[in-house]
C-alpha cells in the first residue's frame, strides 16, 4: 500500500489511514512509512492539511468553561508569522528553544514554528525555580526565551543570572507574542533592542 505513493506527506497520510483502520477493526497490521529525504511534519504535513481548512484544529477550554476555538487554516498562517519572527532573530535548523508558556494558543503555534525552522523545543514550566530555569536555558544553549506578558518580569529577572551564551552573544529578549505590541522607540513589532 505504501510503496504506490509518491510523496513523504501521501506515505504519511497512507500510514495514519492504516492506524485509523487499526482503531476501527477493518485492519489488524501495520507498516511504518518509508520517508525519503527530509521530513519536516510541520511543514510537510500540517501545513499541507491545514492551507484552506476552516475546521478547528486546537480547542482550549479554561477552567470557567469558556472556550477558544482556532482553525487548522489560522494555524497555519498564524505558526508562519511566528516562525518568521523567530527566524529574524537567528532561530533555525537544530537551535534549541526553550518555551515557557501556559496552555495557550501561542503555546501551540510557538511549536509549530519552532518545528517549521527545524528547531528543537524544549517546553518549561512557569513552576520553574532560577536554577531550574537557568538550567534548562543552559542546556538548551539558549536559543531563545518565549513567554507572555504576566510572566516576563519573572523570566527577565531570572534571565540576569544566566551563564554566557555560546559564541558569547547576548540572550534574546523576546517579546509576548499576545497583542503584537510596538516598541515606543522604534515602533517595530517584537522589538529586542529598545526593551
Amino acid at each position: 500500500m505504501l510503496a504506490t505513493v509518491a510523496t513523504n506527506t501521501e506515505r504519511y497520510r497512507a500510514a495514519r489511514d492504516q492506524i485509523l483502520a487499526i482503531a476501527d477493526g477493518t485492519a489488524d497490521t501495520f507498516s511504518w512509512p518509508q520517508l525519503t529525504g527530509d521530513f519536516n511534519w510541520a511543514t510537510d504535513w500540517f501545513d499541507v492539511i491545514a492551507r484552506g481548512n476552516d475546521r478547528t484544529a486546537l480547542r482550549i477550554v479554561e477552567e470557567d468553561g469558556s472556550e477558544q476555538r482556532i482553525s487548522f487554516a489560522a494555524m497555519a498562517e498564524r505558526s508562519d508569522r511566528v516562525a518568521g519572527w523567530l527566524e529574524q532573530l537567528g532561530v533555525g535548523k537544530g537551535e534549541r528553544v526553550v518555551l515557557m508558556l501556559g496552555n495557550q494558543v501561542e503555546l501551540w503555534e510557538s511549536t509549530l514554528a519552532i518545528a517549521k525552522l527545524g528547531a528543537v523545543v524544549m517546553p518549561a514550566t512557569s513552576a520553574l525555580g532560577r536554577s531550574e530555569c537557568a538550567d534548562r536555558i543552559t542546556r538548551a544553549g539558549g536559543a531563545g526565551r518565549d513567554h507572555q506578558r504576566r510572566r516576563r518580569r519573572q523570566v527577565r529577572r531570572r534571565g540576569r543570572r544566566l551563564p554566557p551564551r555560546r559564541g558569547g552573544r547576548r540572550y534574546p529578549r523576546l517579546a509576548s507574542l499576545r497583542g503584537g505590541r510596538r516598541c515606543r522607540r522604534c515602533r517595530a513589532v517584537h522589538c529586542a533592542d529598545h526593551r
